[in-house]
């Protein structure tokens, strides 16, 4: 088997009661069956503290206001002091680190919606660098189809990366990757993946020119506009319906939405931006190019994952942008804020990262040209 890792996943390490934030407020924490066993046969007065706290179908931790019924005052983990480590549920061992195979690979990392992840990601300096070792365990199992598309999307994705990591304008990277993506779903759509081969050669090739757009039109896709008009205004709108379609994860966030929708067209007109981010957000592109693409082996779809990867950047500099203004100034209290807010609202969601996902694949506003204008114009 081989894992692959960022080069800084050996690093991560949670700091309990000095978290700014704290994954065990506001979350309801399902827990699994195994985890349920082994409390049910807790003895004496913990034990029935723990019987009394697990609750609901499936089960979750009771939730005292927006704390996990748990979490102690000096909030640390009463579980932990009680057991040790070894008595937490799956989600509570593993969160925010998330583990994808694919056959004989297993990969993984830890999501954004962790200030400590966050602060790897995004902090770091130059391009994010991976780490792939060799390790015992059984590969999953793959039908011939996945496969055969995991063998196309492994260079396809390290095409991505290496863009990314280019000395070269924010906006043309992310707009050289969602073409390259739309080539390549075209592709995996006539069931023909290894063409996408010719297609890496093919950027090999264009990559050092500089176009924006390496690969042709978008599908066939109807122009909605023209000229220097609109590409930020219609990629802001498709974002901000997505974003008002989700459940919002608690009333902060739908708060943070309201006052980014109000003060869009300011931002847009005069150009806000936090400065000196543009390694940052190719990073933030990186970490969703890595956690997400791949999964395009199961179902065939890597175009709505790669504009996602873009999106992400969107949104996150439009709320920077947001919290830029608001606060009269940048500071470092900001460097992850507006990630980590977007991370738990959208990706530890099921329900609202599919949403995400199907407006990336379907909506008008999202289209790769769209995206890749807005970002070319923008960034």
């Amino acid at each position: 088997m081989i894992r692959m890792t960022p080069d800084f996943y050996d690093q991560f390490r949670c700091i309990g009661g000095a978290c700014q934030d704290n994954c065990c407020i506001g979350w309801e924490i399902d827990v699994d069956r195994d985890a349920l066993e082994k409390y049910h046969a807790v003895p004496g007065a913990f034990g029935e503290r723990l019987r009394q706290n697990i609750v609901g179908d499936p089960p979750h931790f009771r939730l005292n206001g927006e704390r996990c019924a748990f979490l102690n005052g000096d909030n640390l983990c009463d579980i932990i002091l009680w057991g040790g480590e070894q008595m937490l549920c799956e989600i509570c061992d593993q969160h925010p680190r998330f583990r994808a195979g694919y056959g004989d690979r297993l990969e993984v990392g830890a999501g954004l919606c962790c200030e400590v992840a966050a602060r790897q990601w995004l902090c770091g300096s130059g391009p994010v660098r991976f780490v792939e070792r060799t390790v015992s365990g059984a590969p999953g199992r793959l039908t011939r189809e996945q496969q055969r598309r995991l063998e196309a999307l492994l260079p396809l994705r390290a095409r991505m990366l290496e863009i990314l990591a280019l000395e070269a304008p924010l906006g043309r990277r992310l707009a050289q990757m969602v073409w390259l993506a739309e080539r390549a779903q075209q592709a995996l759509d006539a069931g023909k993946p290894k063409r996408i081969a010719s297609l890496l050669s093919e950027a090999e090739a264009t990559l050092s020119t500089g176009a924006a757009e390496p690969f042709g039109g978008d599908s066939g896709a109807a122009e909605p506009f023209g000229g220097d008009s609109g590409a930020a205004e219609l990629l802001d709108a498709g974002c901000l319906s997505a974003l008002k379609h989700m459940e919002p994860i608690d009333a902060n966030w739908s708060a943070v939405l309201a006052r980014l929708e109000a003060q869009l067209p300011e931002i847009r007109s005069r150009c806000i931006a936090p400065p000196d981010r543009e390694n940052t957000y190719a990073r933030l592109a990186t970490y969703a190019v890595y956690r997400y693409l791949l999964k395009g082996v199961f179902d065939g779809d890597v175009l709505s994952r790669a504009r996602w990867a873009a999106v992400l950047v969107w949104i996150t500099r439009r709320l920077d942008a947001l919290f830029l203004l608001e606060a009269g100034g940048w500071s470092e209290d900001l460097e992850i804020t507006a990630a980590k807010l977007l991370s738990k609202q959208v990706e530890y969601s099921r329900e609202n990262m599919t949403l995400m996902l199907s407006e990336c694949w379907n909506s008008r506003w999202m289209t790769t040209r769209i995206i890749a204008e807005a970002a070319e114009r923008e960034m």
